[in-house]
């Protein structure tokens, strides 16, 4: 009985809790695409994506290279439509990590983003394996902007 009694005072502490604090969640702004967490900070929603070896990988050099122009013109077409933000190969000769084959970086909520990466050529093949983590970052800052505009 009294195990009962607690569990019913948690639950009304829970509801109460969540139910008086909807407004500071929606004074964050809170959305799947941006966090505003002060006057003049948001972050916004990324996914962080490392391509590791598929379980597939017995392809002729032909289906590679087949394989590898449809992975470049998915990533093109990310680029073109505002989602891709980074990716590359990784440096296989001295990496630690031989599995790993390379990072995309998408300005893209968690969901949108898999949706985005499934039907890249390289991951229906098998050839690539994706495991894809939720990021939240802010504007690059302006040091880094001016680099990256440097070196384009």
């Amino acid at each position: 009985m009294k195990s009962k009694i607690q569990k019913t005072l948690i639950y009304l502490c829970l509801f109460y809790l969540l139910l008086f604090n909807l407004d500071t969640l929606s004074a964050q702004n809170f959305s799947p695409d941006t966090l505003k967490v002060s006057e003049t900070e948001v972050l916004y929603s990324y996914t962080f994506c490392l391509l590791t070896k598929g379980k597939s990988r017995e392809q002729s050099l032909e289906e590679v290279n087949k394989i590898q122009e449809g992975h470049m013109a998915n990533l093109k077409e990310l680029n073109k439509s505002g989602y891709l933000w980074l990716a590359g190969p990784f440096d296989f000769e001295s990496s630690d990590f031989p599995d790993w084959r390379g990072l995309v970086i998408l300005r893209a909520p968690l969901n949108q983003a898999l949706l985005l990466m499934e039907k890249d050529p390289a991951v229906t093949s098998g050839r690539i394996a994706l495991e894809c983590k939720a990021w939240w970052c802010g504007e690059p800052w302006p040091s880094n902007t001016e680099l990256i505009k440097r070196s384009k």
